[in-house]
């Protein structure tokens, strides 16, 4: 090593891998709606341009404040998509889908919803259990 050439010290901390900083942008915006995009830039070691830049490409053509007004009425979506699929079951989706299948997908949902209501869903876990072992006696006797 010539004397002309400079001494260079590894970082205190490193720069973070290519993506990392916008994975975890989308994180805490995701898992943290109370923090501001200020203080997503503070966490992450950025620019709050940067943060902004990062949730536009993420939310796509939508606005965060769409995202806001989705998590406050989540489960009101969710009860939706719950009434659409069941109200969507035809004579031939009976005739065609196992009833185990109608009810696991209407059970999801519902176990969903309570969650987000803060309501057990123990009690439905266990109700599902016994519904889905009686449809499999029913079957295994079908045999």
């Amino acid at each position: 090593m010539s004397t002309s050439e400079p001494i260079v010290l590894p970082a205190e901390q490193p720069k973070p891998r290519k993506g990392e900083r916008a994975a975890k942008i989308r994180q805490l915006a995701l898992r943290h709606p109370e923090l501001s995009q200020a203080d997503i830039a503070k966490k992450v070691g950025c620019k709050p341009q940067n943060v902004s830049g990062v949730l536009a490409t993420f939310l796509a053509d939508k606005k965060y404040d769409e995202l806001q007004e989705f998590r406050e009425n989540k489960t009101e979506i969710f009860e939706a998509v719950q009434y659409n699929a069941l109200a969507s079951i035809t004579s031939d989706h009976l005739r065609n889908a196992s009833f185990q299948q109608l009810v696991t997908g209407a059970a999801i949902l519902q176990d969903k919803i309570q969650l987000m209501s803060g309501l057990p869903t123990s009690i439905h876990v266990t109700a599902l259990v016994d519904v889905l072992e009686q449809l499999r006696k029913r079957d295994d006797d079908k045999r």
